[in-house]
Formats: structure tokens, C-alpha cells, sequence
């Protein structure tokens, strides 16, 4: 059984790695925007 401090901290990693690769969706956006 998966501990309850265990679960937060896997649901942080998914999170970190969401905001990164909105990060760089957002990037990749004004990059075409300034072409």
C-alpha cells in the first residue's frame, strides 16, 4: 500500500512535469508568434 506522503509526492512529480511541458508549449507558441 502506496503511503498517503508517498502519493503527494508522486502527484508533485506529475505536476512539476505538467508545468514544464506547458512551459514549453507556451515557448514553442511565442517563438511562432515572433516568425
Amino acid at each position: 500500500m502506496v503511503s498517503e506522503d508517498g502519493l503527494k509526492r508522486k502527484q508533485g512529480e506529475i505536476e512539476v512535469k505538467d508545468s514544464k511541458k506547458l512551459i514549453s508549449a507556451v515557448k514553442e507558441k511565442i517563438s511562432e508568434a515572433e516568425e
